[in-house]
């Protein structure tokens, strides 16, 4: 009896002990964390799907998702008004070369997932068939307006690339337009351009109405030269995740759970981010998360070679000088927090 009594005395202090400590947590204040995307696309569903369900407050972090357009989230970036920003590789790279300290602390897409598309009919009067060489491909562009998202954004500088490489002057050439992604479909069937270059869902799009081609692709064949190649990342300030380890830490568990959530719970996602696209038609969504999700990496860690392979293409795209390579990637990037 008196051992009962001591264990249910025991048990009753076990409870109150625990009382008192659940309310502490719950009153932690969760750690904030100021994210910038560049522009809103099914290339960030992986940030998306870990803000929905809730990733990151499983980890204790608060993380606020803005938007600046472009370069604008870099910047933002770099002047401390933001912790974290999406971008590319070349604005890694370019920057690096500038003496921006930027850093990659996930890389998610090792692969360029654009593609330039061509107006049926304008692809059908080149000649040239759409098996044949890259560079023949290339210079059937000559004299044709071709639409970007952005100047030196990364479809500018792939398009570059790939004239270059093909004999042609981008400048001379041809016309090279900005325009805003939602708009490029009607600018190209309209006639206002001849095609353009960008990512999902615009040119799955395309494809699926029919009105266009994907001329050249390297999200699929073509530029076998830029795998792996360091296209979509996560990057903060030089030193930041060093300071706040434990954050990048907890952000870099979020990042990694959504990928794989992505890979082996497909219908989950698309339900998880059905309501940002919820305007976009039914199966131009599907397609076009199918592709982001094949592209994305399951454990985004960056390497040597990528950066090596981006370095390269941001010369062939006249973005840096061949004198500002670099050997050495020391600072470039850490894969510490995404193990």
């Amino acid at each position: 009896m008196i051992r009962s009594c001591r264990k249910a005395a025991a048990l009753l202090v076990a409870a109150a002990v625990m009382l008192a400590v659940l309310p502490a947590r719950a009153q932690e204040k969760p750690t904030h964390v100021s994210f910038i995307l560049p522009v809103t696309s099914l290339a960030y569903s992986f940030i998306y799907i870990a803000d929905t369900l809730g990733f990151w407050k499983d980890e204790g972090l608060d993380v606020g998702i803005g938007n600046i357009a472009g370069i604008g989230a870099t910047n933002a970036l770099l002047s401390g008004n933001a912790d974290i920003t999406a971008a590319s590789g070349a604005t890694l790279i370019t920057g690096r070369a500038r003496g921006q300290k930027l850093q990659v602390i996930a890389s998610i897409h090792p692969l360029l997932t654009i593609e330039l598309i061509l107006r049926k009919e304008i692809a059908a009067k080149t000649g040239v068939a759409q098996d044949a060489p890259l560079d023949a491909r290339a210079r059937a562009l000559r004299g044709m307006t071709i639409a970007v998202d952005a100047v030196n954004g990364m479809p500018h500088a792939y398009l570059k690339y790939v004239v270059r490489r093909a004999g042609l002057d981008p400048d001379a050439d041809m016309t090279i337009t900005p325009v805003a992604p939602v708009g490029m479909n009607a600018a190209m069937t309209s006639g206002r351009v001849d095609g353009f270059v960008m990512s999902q869902p615009w040119i799955t799009m395309a494809k699926l109405n029919q009105t266009g081609v994907a001329w050249i692709s390297p999200l699929t064949r073509d530029s076998p030269e830029l795998r792996p190649l360091v296209y979509s990342v996560l990057m903060t300030r030089d030193g930041w995740c060093a300071e706040h380890a434990d954050t990048c830490t907890r952000f870099g568990r979020g990042v990694v759970h959504a990928l794989n959530f992505m890979q082996d719970e497909p219908e989950k996602s698309l339900a998880a981010l059905s309501p940002r696209f919820k305007d976009m038609d039914p199966g131009v969504f599907r397609a076009a998360f199918d592709e982001q999700r094949q592209a994305a990496q399951r454990h985004p860690v960056t390497t040597d070679q990528a950066l090596r392979n981006t370095q390269d293409f941001c010369v062939g795209a006249g973005l840096i000088a061949p004198d500002e390579k670099r050997e050495d990637f020391a600072g470039y990037y850490v894969n510490d927090y995404v193990k």
